[in-house]
């Protein structure tokens, strides 16, 4: 099933960045002219780029797209071509941004850690704990570029760059019996870390 777009207009009001007025007149322009309603609003200075980018990306709905936008790190129109890019390719919206060469794997990771307020770790500098190390199957880690470094009041912590992936971590908790606190890494690293 398809997700109902917003209206930008609505996320715009809602987030108090137009008023109703202005939306009103740049409408009634847009209807004139047949342009795009953002354009519209900010060619009447009602909004500025930065501010049309975030709407549109809380309109499409990513929540990382709009970190990334409001750090700088990418435009609306890169977000928009990876979320296309993505619908073809089954790899996560993080991925796909930085095989496109749009964000760097470092600036992405910060941004997930934001996101998901989770610890960003550099791997080359992390002592890992052997002891975590064995609780996990290798075959697993490899499947899911994940890396078990430590074992922290009663919890063993995964190392990912995919945080979102709620499967492999409940996947982990089963096999292990131990809850699983995730931290975030360079999916690089871990698959140095993993690999034969």
């Amino acid at each position: 099933m398809k997700k109902i777009l917003k209206r930008l207009g609505e996320i715009l009001i809602e987030g108090g960045i137009v008023s109703q007025k202005q939306l009103n007149n740049a409408l009634m322009v847009q209807h004139k002219e047949r342009k795009l309603l953002g354009e519209i609003l900010v060619r009447l200075n009602y909004i500025t780029k930065e501010k049309l980018d975030l709407a549109l990306a809380r309109q499409f709905g990513s929540k990382l797209g709009e970190i990334l936008i409001k750090d700088k790190l990418i435009n609306f129109k890169q977000l928009h071509r990876a979320l296309e890019k993505q619908a073809q390719v089954n790899r996560s919206l993080g991925e796909v941004l930085t095989d496109l060469g749009y964000v760097s794997e470092q600036n992405l990771l910060k941004a997930l850690s934001l996101r998901y307020n989770i610890s960003f770790v550099d791997l080359k500098k992390y002592k890992i704990n052997i002891e975590a190390l064995n609780k996990v199957p290798v075959e697993l880690c490899r499947e899911h570029n994940v890396l078990p470094v430590d074992i922290k009041d009663g919890y063993l912590v995964i190392a990912t760059a995919t945080p979102e992936d709620v499967i492999t971590e409940e996947n982990i908790e089963v096999i292990t019996g131990m809850k699983v606190r995730i931290i975030i890494a360079s999916a690089g690293e871990i698959k140095k870390r993993v690999s034969p």
